[in-house]
């Protein structure tokens, strides 16, 4: 089972954050987004690849978008909150006993 990393604060955007950092490392450096992004909309996908994958500041991202701060977590946080239900339906989920997600294994 992968684990996710330890103390994320979202834990679909470290799944997918391991898949990203997993794929660099091995050799991987074709332009497509994790299989775990794939289901997502383009938007999605770009708000998570920019603020979870790269480290973009959620204000940096505002900024580049021409958003309101607010505006522009509201996107992320829609985004994430997708990305976990996409996660836990193709996904068998284990949460640890603080109700954070600390493994998952693909449904067959």
């Amino acid at each position: 089972m992968p684990p996710f990393r330890a103390g994320a604060r979202h834990p679909a955007a470290s799944a997918a954050r391991s898949v990203h950092e997993g794929r660099r490392r091995g050799g991987d450096r074709r332009a497509r987004p994790p299989p775990c992004l794939s289901g997502l909309s383009e938007e999605d996908r770009d708000a998570i690849t920019e603020c979870d994958l790269k480290g973009m500041s959620q204000e940096d991202d505002a900024h580049k978008l021409g958003l309101s701060l607010p505006g522009a977590k509201s996107r992320i946080q829609r985004a994430r909150k997708r990305l976990r239900a996409q996660l836990t339906q193709s996904c068998q989920v284990t949460l640890d006993p603080q109700g954070q997600v600390c493994c998952f294994v693909p449904r067959p």
